[in-house]
C-alpha cells in the first residue's frame, strides 16, 4: 500500500528526529511527539523505510491483543478473553490501523492499558497501581489528546464501580492518577511551549477541511457511530454487523446483569461514545477505543449464552427432546459465531485489497534524486492528494535517496479535500523561485478535483502547452501514473 496524507507527517517526524534535527521537528510537527519518537527509535534500529516505520503499528496492535486478553481475564475469566482478542484481532478497522503509521494504534494500546491498570488499582487498591496508570494515560495524552477520555472513563466510574463503603476509602487516590499524567505531560507541553509550536497542536484540534466536513453530516449526529462503525463507504466497515450485532446485545448483558465490571465497560463505551458525538469533525477512526468493549462485550454474550444452554442439556430433570433442542441451538451459536469471525476476517481482506493502491512514487523521485546537479535544485509536486504530497516526496528524497533536495508543492492544499485554484501562472513563479527542476503529477484515474472538473489530464495539458516544461519520463501504467516534467531553462 503506497504512503496516503495521515501518514506524512510521522514518517517525516520519525525521520527528523532519527537524524537529531530537532528544530526542523517542531518547525513540522502538529502532534504531540510519542508516536513520532517511537517512530525514530525503529528507524535508528532498522533504517528509515515505510516498513520500519508501520512497524509500529504492528508492533502496538499486537501489544493491545495481549493487553486486552488481560483485561477481559481480569474481568470475566480466560476463556472470555481469549474469544475478545480474537474478536478484536479480526475486526477490518483494527486490521486496516494496524498496518498503517497513523496515532490510533499507539492511543488503543495506552488507552486500554491505563483502564486495565485502573482494574487492577480496583480489586487491589495498591497507590503503585493507579500511578502507573497514570503515567500510561500521560503517555495517551502524547500520542493523541483524546487520550484523556480515558481518564475521564476513570473519574467517571469511580462512583458507579465502587460500593460505598470502598468509593471514600479510594476517591481521593485519584489524585495520584492526576499526578502521575501531570508528570508525564507537563514537562513535554512545556518544551512544546518554548518551541513555539503549542499553537499548531490547538489549530490541529479545530482543523478540519471541507471533505472531511461533509462526510461528518452523512447520518444523524445521534446515532453517526453506530452507523459509522459498521457502514461508512461500500467496501469500508470498521466493525462487521454481525460482530456489532453481538456486542450490542452483550452491551445489553451488562446494563441487566450490572456486575462493577460491567459497569466500566459500559461507563468507557458511553463516555467515548458522547464524547466524539459531540465533536463536529467524525471519522470511525476516533472511537477506536470502543472495538476492545464491542469484542469483550461480543465474547461475554456468547459466554453467557453457551453456559445457559450447557446448564440446560446437563441438568437431569431436562428431557430428551429439550436436550437435543438446546445442543442444537449450541451448534447454531458456534456457527453463527464462527461465520461472523470468517466473514470479518474476509471483510478485511476485501478492503485491504481494493485499498492497497501501489503508485511508482518511490521510482519517481529516485530519478528525479539522481537527476539533481545542485543541492538548490528542487521538485514540485503538482495537485497534490491523498496519495502523492510533498512531504510523501520528501521523506523518499532524505530517507532513501540521502539528498537534502527539498520538495514543494502547488496547490497547498490536497486537490481530493479542497476545490482547487489552480493559476498556471502563479505556479510558474513559485517554480522560480524555488529554484525547480521537476515537476511530478500523479494520474490518478483522471478524477476530476474535489467540487471541481478540472482533471489531472487537463493540467498536464497546460503546464505542457505553457512551454516552460517538456515530458521527461512517465512511471507506472495507466492510469496511475506519475508523470515526470521537467523544467525548459531556455524559456524560464
Amino acid at each position: 500500500m503506497n504512503i496516503v496524507w495521515d501518514e506524512t507527517p510521522h514518517l517525516e517526524g520519525g525521520l527528523l528526529l532519527s537524524q537529531g534535527h530537532l528544530q526542523d521537528y517542531f518547525a513540522l510537527t502538529r502532534y504531540p511527539p510519542l508516536l513520532d519518537t517511537i517512530i525514530a527509535g525503529y528507524f535508528k534500529l532498522f533504517g528509515a523505510s515505510v516498513f520500519a516505520g508501520r512497524l509500529v503499528s504492528v508492533t502496538f496492535s499486537l501489544l493491545t491483543l495481549v493487553v486486552v486478553f488481560k483485561l477481559a481475564s481480569k474481568a470475566y475469566g480466560r476463556k472470555i478473553a481469549f474469544l475478545s482478542s480474537l474478536i478484536l484481532a479480526t475486526m477490518p478497522g483494527f486490521i486496516w490501523l494496524s498496518r498503517v503509521s497513523l496515532l490510533e494504534m499507539a492511543l488503543e494500546f495506552f488507552f486500554v492499558t491505563a483502564l486495565l491498570l485502573f482494574l487492577y488499582w480496583l480489586h487491589s487498591g495498591k497507590n503503585t497501581t493507579i500511578l502507573l496508570s497514570g503515567i500510561v494515560l500521560g503517555c495517551a495524552f502524547l500520542t493523541k489528546y483524546q487520550g484523556l477520555v480515558a481518564g475521564l472513563v476513570m473519574v467517571i466510574s469511580v462512583p458507579f464501580v465502587l460500593y460505598h463503603s470502598q468509593f471514600k476509602a479510594k476517591i481521593s487516590r485519584l489524585f495520584f492518577l492526576i499526578i502521575a499524567s501531570g508528570a508525564i505531560v507537563v514537562p513535554v507541553l512545556i518544551s512544546i511551549y518554548a518551541s513555539g509550536t503549542l499553537s499548531q497542536w490547538i489549530s490541529l484540534i479545530q482543523q478540519s477541511d471541507m471533505q472531511t466536513n461533509q462526510y461528518s453530516v452523512r447520518f444523524p449526529m445521534s446515532i453517526f457511530y453506530l452507523l459509522e462503525m459498521t457502514v461508512p463507504l461500500d467496501f469500508v466497515h470498521p466493525i462487521n454487523i454481525l460482530v456489532f450485532i453481538l456486542g450490542l446485545h452483550g452491551l445489553a448483558l451488562f446494563i441487566w446483569r450490572r456486575k462493577p465490571e460491567d459497569k466500566l465497560f459500559l461507563i468507557w463505551f458511553a463516555v467515548v461514545y458522547v464524547f466524539f458525538t459531540f465533536i463536529a469533525t467524525k471519522s470511525w477512526r476516533y472511537v477506536m477505543p470502543i472495538f476492545p468493549v464491542i469484542a469483550i462485550s461480543a465474547a461475554s454474550f456468547i459466554s453467557f449464552l453457551y453456559d445457559k444452554l450447557q446448564k440446560t442439556w446437563k441438568a437431569p430433570q431436562v428431557d430428551v427432546d429439550k436436550k437435543l433442542i438446546t445442543k442444537i441451538l449450541a451448534g447454531f451459536l458456534i456457527l453463527f459465531t464462527t461465520v461472523a469471525l470468517v466473514y470479518s476476517t474476509v471483510d478485511a481482506y476485501g478492503w485491504l485489497q481494493k485499498d492497497a493502491v501501489s503508485i511508482p512514487l518511490p521510482d519517481a523521485v529516485h530519478y528525479v534524486a539522481n537527476g539533481f546537479t545542485t543541492s538548490n535544485q528542487s521538485v514540485m509536486v503538482i495537485a497534490p492528494d491523498n496519495y502523492i504530497n510533498q512531504d510523501m516526496t520528501d521523506f523518499y528524497l532524505s530517507g532513501y535517496e540521502a539528498k537534502n533536495n527539498l520538495a514543494w508543492q502547488y496547490p497547498l492544499v490536497p486537490v481530493d479535500a479542497y476545490t482547487p485554484d489552480f493559476n498556471i501562472t502563479q505556479m510558474i513563479s513559485l517554480c522560480q523561485q524555488k529554484d525547480v527542476k521537476y515537476l511530478l503529477l500523479y494520474e490518478n484515474k483522471n478524477t476530476p478535483f474535489f467540487n471541481s472538473t478540472i482533471t489531472p489530464t487537463m493540467v498536464l495539458e497546460n503546464i505542457l502547452q505553457s512551454g516552460k516544461f517538456y515530458d521527461q519520463s512517465t512511471f507506472g501504467t495507466a492510469p496511475r501514473r506519475i508523470f515526470v516534467l521537467q523544467v525548459n531553462e531556455t524559456a524560464m
